[in-house]
């Protein structure tokens, strides 16, 4: 490509696509617009941009896995990249913010981007905090050792910071031991980490749940 032409980047924000379910997947596009020539003189359009921030609880996890410098949340991170659009715009330009969880809430509406805009805009930005949760979307059991799942049938309403129950049937197997595993996907496509990552480890927020049984009777 030349430095005359639009480059872009395609990608999918996760690497594993679930095979016998369905799957959230977000494409993610990287636009970079060609560099102006020289000469050009014209004047770039004023812009009008609403930024819109996803708040709810998952925000508050850390992606980086020691593979950066910057131990930024997922918060951190939206806050840091809302922060360098105000700083690149100027007082032609226009800006409103949004967050969102189990509600939307708007924190700047259509301010101009002069010094005062932009000091409102960054002080809105560093006062963003995660608020809520997403619910429960999916629940997966395993008698596999975690390495082979089934889908788990929800028997009651999925909603944010609510228990929910589930059902599976499970084909017994020859007599033995066995370690039945549950986790669960919310609808923001967020599964559960494998360890706890509370104080206490009966609290449901997090960590799959681990049942040891024993099977003494070959069922015909």
């Amino acid at each position: 490509m030349t430095e005359s032409t639009l480059q872009m980047k395609a990608r999918f924000d996760r690497t594993l696509v679930r095979q016998q379910h369905t799957s959230v997947r977000y494409l993610v596009v990287e636009a970079t617009a060609p560099s102006p020539p020289q000469n050009d003189a014209r004047e770039n359009p004023s812009l009008n941009l609403g930024v819109v921030i996803d708040a709810s609880g998952s925000m508050d996890q850390h992606d980086g896995g020691g593979l950066s410098d910057l131990d930024l949340s997922r918060l951190g991170a939206a806050q840091q990249a809302s922060e360098g659009i105000v700083q690149n715009l100027d007082a032609r330009d226009t800006l409103s913010l949004v967050s969102f969880a189990n509600e939307a809430i708007c924190h700047v509406a259509a301010v101009g981007l002069d010094e005062a805009g932009k000091q409102t805009a960054s002080t809105a930005i560093r006062e963003l905090t995660t608020r809520g949760m997403t619910n429960l979307h999916d629940g997966w059991l395993s008698t596999g050792g975690g390495q082979t799942w089934d889908i788990a049938r929800l028997t009651s309403e999925s909603v944010p910071n609510v228990w929910v129950t589930w059902a599976h049937e499970w084909s017994l197997p020859s007599r033995g031991n066995y370690e039945i595993i549950a986790r669960a996907t919310d609808s923001a496509g967020d599964m559960q980490p494998v360890e706890d990552a509370g104080a206490d480890l009966y609290d449901g927020r997090t960590g799959w749940h681990r049942v040891a049984v024993e099977v003494a009777t070959q069922m015909r």
